[in-house]
């Protein structure tokens, strides 16, 4: 899948965590995703590390921001 389809499977394999290197296999470049995340208001746990909207907010999402955030 290439696109904002893939970031966003991708997106969902994490928990809705996204580091904003994820973008890269799927054509869209890290200010590409910084810029949609600030146009709609996605929220930046951590440095380079974006959720998706309407994840859910739990633990594992949390682990898996943080792990994204220091990379694996």
């Amino acid at each position: 899948m290439d696109g904002w389809a893939g970031v966003n499977s991708r997106g969902g394999q994490q928990y809705g965590a996204l580091h904003v290197r994820d973008g890269r296999p799927h054509g869209i470049s890290e200010d590409a995703v910084l810029a949609r995340a600030k146009r709609e208001g996605w929220r930046r746990p951590h440095l380079g590390v974006v959720l998706l909207p309407g994840a859910a907010d739990c633990y594992v999402q949390r682990v898996s921001a943080a792990i994204q955030a220091v990379g694996g």
